[in-house]
């Protein structure tokens, strides 16, 4: 059975050194949890690494960290099946439709339900046109049940290229409008993205920004676009390991596949390994430059979207480690 072994401490640490990264620079970090499913011993790491603020985009995942003491977003725009649930589940959502958002209001039950109203910066992923921005802004102020908290916008989370400081500016740009239309101030300018974490450390952001949302660079210690190691941070607290179960040449077979991970995820960290060369559902055939035995333990580093896949697969037997 492929294994994935989790070093707690190094997500307490990264989480930690991102935590003061972002208060240096006057933002608040909300730490995503959604890679790992918010399993509660990565949350706890975290919330011990001084995260104030808990994202996520299910609520299933959301459900399992209501014992926390900490405020929960819903970073995805809430299902209109769940609207009930969201409110009484999370402090605030994320939202680009102005039906959701009634629904929102009229299932708050008195207690008025925060919204950041989402903008398309460039990912074509999600999110209001800038030209529409104003105009939906002022309608959510009109809905009872609600209030709008703030504006915000991700980057590099369908693209994993790096974005221009422009895209990041034109968010400043419509938050400040958005705030002389109305006549009032809003608290929330939010970003995400472990993309844009380069232009942060040049202190390039607008100071307008003044909310980070970031999970991948808490758990793997890099930027996403370049896999560069972020300064001071732990890029090895995951391991995945797999037995092989058949040798040739220089050929060996795992007992690993897609339904665990895809091999393009897997970076190889045992000697003699040369290349992920293919895999099926079961199988992840490598190139080697020397011998294996079967029974033989063969490690890889995952990527951002292999950690997805492991911690979906019911096949991966996790080992935490402090």
């Amino acid at each position: 059975m492929p294994e994935l072994t989790i070093n707690l401490r190094h997500i307490e640490h990264n989480t930690r050194i991102m935590t003061q990264f972002c208060e240096a620079r006057g933002m608040t970090l909300v730490a995503i949890t959604k890679a790992f499913s918010a399993i509660p011993q990565l949350v706890q790491a975290m919330l011990n690494g001084g995260a104030p603020i808990l994202g996520d985009s299910r609520i299933q995942n959301i459900r399992r960290m209501r014992g926390f003491d900490a405020p929960i977003q819903l970073i995805r725009t809430p299902l209109m099946s769940q609207v009930e649930e969201t409110v009484q589940s999370v402090d605030l959502s994320l939202n680009v439709n102005l039906d959701v958002i009634r629904a929102l209001g009229q299932a708050s039950q008195g207690r008025p339900h925060q919204v950041i109203l989402m903008m398309e910066l460039g990912d074509n992923r999600e999110g209001i046109p800038p030209e529409d921005l104003i105009h939906v802004a002022q309608q959510v102020t009109q809905i009872d049940g609600v209030e709008l908290a703030g504006i915000g916008g991700s980057l590099g989370c369908r693209y994993t290229i790096y974005p221009q400081l422009e895209q990041i500016q034109r968010l400043a740009t419509m938050f400040n409008a958005v705030q002389s239309a109305l006549g009032r101030t809003l608290p929330i300018c939010s970003l995400g993205g472990t993309v844009t974490i380069p232009l942060m450390r040049q202190d390039a952001f607008p100071p307008e920004i003044n909310q980070f949302r970031v999970g991948e660079a808490l758990l793997l210690g890099e930027d996403a676009a370049g896999e560069q190691p972020i300064p001071h941070m732990r890029q090895d607290a995951f391991r995945v390991s797999a037995e092989v179960i058949e040798t040739h040449a220089e050929k060996v077979i795992l007992a690993l596949g897609y339904q665990d991970i895809s091999g393009e995820n897997l970076i190889p960290l045992t000697e003699g390994v040369l290349k992920v060369d293919g895999w099926t559902s079961d199988h992840m055939i490598l190139r080697v430059d020397r011998p294996f035995k079967v029974g033989q333990k063969v490690d890889f580093l995952p990527r951002y979207n292999g950690l997805v896949q492991l911690f979906t697969s019911p096949y991966v037997n996790r080992i935490y480690t402090y």
